[in-house]
């Protein structure tokens, strides 16, 4: 037997498995231990009996097994099979309908076969076949469930023209003239051995046969009297109509589905409505109670009439810390320089999955807060570090004005006019754009600041610098780029910010435009036409983001001063998970402050 379970998990064990695949989990440890294991009995309802001279109804189907594991807190659906309709004279029976507990069905019986070309059907056990005509054979039963219809013989062709019996769940109805229906099999779920699942007899000209053991009905024994119905709750079969003038068949009996498993275990905790159990009708409120008595050591539950849900109670199972998370971290863009200066860098960018955290361990949080632009001949200040426990983000560098170079970070600041870009941190980003020398007159720029993708673009005689491209992350469920670099600063025509929420610089007598908030992009330099006053703009903050299967436990706690999906800490509430942005997943997005939190 193989140790490793291919079809089972935790999250998918609901319905109804062989032992060997339990034993299976088990061995995988993928089974949701819940310590109930029922017995059942499900049979269908039993087919009608066929009209004049005709064969008898089969057997509903019979299905049984026991020790089968539950899930608690499942819904499982019960349906109690009702018998078909015996036939009027010359015709075939109708089928009976299917009975089910969760995922086993059992079949609803096949009809009798009328006289001539009646056909009888098949079923969970076949119908037997009707006397004369073409229509010879019985219906087929269904493997593992029951057996065939009987045929017609050549002794129908003679009087007193009788028909077959149906099939029962533990032989093939006979095909004398008349023929005994097929007997069924007997249980002792419920304390007490029974026999379900009969076929229903034969009849013919003032000639019947029984019906067989479990509830099939006997044939008429005249023209002036219908069929003996299946017995309800067995599954047996409709006995079969008589002679000419005869008044039909009888009705195929209705199944029955019966649960049992040791009183040891809690009781059915919850009912639909629209089921009849232990006698019981559910109205979806009420909880019919267990059978104590029937059986020793055993709660038993008979179904009746119906179909429905029913659930064992019990405490959902405590979620685990998860073992493992995916995270992304970005820290603060850095601030941009003023008149023809440099764009600010993007903040380092930093993300994996499989990170290992554990229960009852705090674990540190610091969202970097963006750096501040600066007007001409004045520096600007790097972004701030973003921080996931062992994980850091270096703050973008600055941008620099006029001949000066650009400070490093996590993606570098753009150079001014004659400077160079500063350097990026490696996996992190990008170093920011240089820029050509020049007079305001013959034209001077600065370069884009770098961002996570790409290096910031050079400032030439004609055009700032664009900022350098961010990475698009789908963390929290949705494509968003972040750590795009700063536009870098020209007369006219001003360096765009990039993709990742990096400022645009400005092309007239204002300041800088600054990063996008939580996404660590850089600030947007100052155009030449602005006054020297005039600041660039301050990095975006950064972020950091953590994400893990929905199915392990949520955060615990928080201490105060961080912004977690919204909610600010305290130190004594809890934000909850964001579970719908991204399928499956628990999303944490904490967008500002430091802190600790643990689970």
């Amino acid at each position: 037997m193989a140790a490793t379970a291919a079809i089972n998990s935790a999250a998918s064990a609901i319905g109804i498995w062989r032992s060997n695949e339990i034993m299976q989990a088990l061995q995988a440890a993928l089974w949701p231990l819940t310590g109930i294991n029922i017995d059942y009995v499900v049979v269908a309802g039993g087919g009608g009996g066929g009209g004049q001279n005709a064969g008898g109804g089969g057997a509903g189907g019979y299905l049984t097994a026991t020790g089968i594991a539950i899930t608690q807190l499942t819904n499982y659906t019960v349906t109690v099979g009702a018998g078909g309709n015996g036939a009027a004279a010359g015709a075939a029976g109708s089928i009976g309908s299917n009975s089910i507990i969760s995922t086993a069905t059992a079949i609803g019986g096949g009809g009798g076969g009328g006289y001539s070309a009646a056909a009888a059907t098949a079923g969970g056990s076949g119908g037997g076949a009707g006397a004369w005509g073409s229509a010879s054979t019985g219906g087929a039963g269904t493997s593992g469930q029951g057996y065939s219809g009987g045929n017609s013989s050549s002794a129908a062709s003679i009087a007193p023209y009788a028909g077959a019996g149906g099939g029962g769940a533990g032989a093939v109805g006979q095909s004398a003239n008349p023929g005994i229906g097929g007997i069924g099999a007997a249980s002792s779920i419920t304390g007490t051995s029974t026999y379900y699942a009969g076929g229903g007899g034969g009849a013919g000209n003032n000639a019947n046969a029984a019906g067989g053991a479990g509830g099939g009905g006997a044939g008429a024994t005249s023209g002036s009297v219908r069929g003996t119905s299946g017995t309800n709750n067995t599954g047996g079969g409709g006995g079969a109509g008589g002679n000419t003038g005869a008044v039909g068949g009888g009705n195929g009996g209705s199944g029955v589905v019966i649960i049992a498993y040791p009183s040891t275990s809690s009781s059915i905790a919850s009912f639909s409505s629209g089921l009849v159990v232990n006698g019981v009708t559910t109205t979806g409120s009420n909880v019919p109670a267990a059978d104590t008595t029937s059986r020793s050591g055993y709660k038993v539950y008979t179904f009746t009439a119906g179909t429905g849900t029913i659930q064992w109670g019990g405490s959902a199972p405590t979620p685990t810390t998860p073992s493992t998370v995916t995270y992304l971290v970005v820290a603060g863009g850095g601030g941009a320089a003023g008149v023809d200066g440099g764009g600010g860098g993007g903040g380092g960018f930093l993300t994996a999955t499989g990170f290992s955290v554990a229960a009852s361990t705090s674990y540190t949080v610091t969202v970097g807060s963006g750096g501040t632009g600066a007007p001409y001949t004045a520096t600007a200040t790097s972004g701030n570090n973003s921080v996931f426990s062992s994980i850091t983000s270096t703050g973008g560098g600055y941008g620099m004005w006029s001949g000066q170079t650009g400070g490093n970070g996590g993606s570098g600041g753009g150079g001014g006019d004659g400077g160079s870009g500063g350097t990026g941190v490696s996996g992190q980003g990008f170093a920011g754009g240089a820029s050509t020398s020049g007079t305001l007159a013959s034209g001077t720029s600065g370069g884009g600041g770098g961002g996570a993708y790409a290096s910031g673009y050079p400032g030439t005689a004609t055009v700032g610098g664009n900022g350098g491209s961010g990475i698009s992350s789908s963390i929290t469920g949705t494509a968003t780029y972040y750590a795009g670099g700063g536009g870098g600063g020209k007369v006219s025509n001003t360096g765009a910010g990039g993709a990742g929420g990096g400022g645009n610089a400005t092309t007239s007598g204002a300041s800088g435009n600054a990063g996008t908030v939580n996404t660590g992009g850089g600030g947007g330099a100052v155009g030449g036409s602005a006054a020297t006053s005039n600041a660039g703009g301050s990095g975006g903050s950064g972020i950091v983001v953590i994400s893990y299967a929905d199915t392990y436990a949520s955060i615990a706690s928080f201490s105060s001063g961080l912004v977690v999906n919204g909610v600010t800490t305290t130190g004594s509430n809890v934000p909850a998970a964001d579970t719908t942005s991204s399928a499956g997943n628990k999303v944490y997005k904490f967008t500002a402050g430091t802190g600790t939190f643990q689970w």
